[in-house]
């Protein structure tokens, strides 16, 4: 069974529908006016996040806050990241149940 899943906002600007962070809202307001339920980080995603950015940093692959942050809510809701970021690769180098799927341009 494939699991539900989360568009990274390189992916929600070419739909006019899903599931993003409210990351996504904050860098391309537009899905506001579409029809995108939006989740919002727990205090545990927060946490989750401090320890992945931790990892990140220790194998010398850092990424930006907010993808640590969107990282942390996928694995602890157990869904599927879809992007073009290539970046997340590094997330599930330290995190072997992050799933993330690349989508091309």
């Amino acid at each position: 069974m494939e699991r539900a899943q989360i568009l990274d906002t390189s992916v929600a600007i070419e739909r006019d529908h899903g599931v993003v962070t409210v990351f996504t809202a904050i860098e391309y307001p537009s899905v506001l006016e579409q029809d995108f339920e939006i989740l919002w980080p727990t205090n545990e995603d927060i946490a989750k996040a401090v320890e992945l950015s931790a990892g990140l940093y220790k194998i010398g692959k850092p990424i930006p806050a907010p993808d640590v942050l969107i990282a942390s809510m996928v694995i602890l809701r157990k869904l599927c990241l879809l992007t073009k970021d290539k970046h997340f690769a590094y997330v599930k180098e330290i995190e072997p149940q992050f799933e993330y799927k690349m989508v091309k341009n």
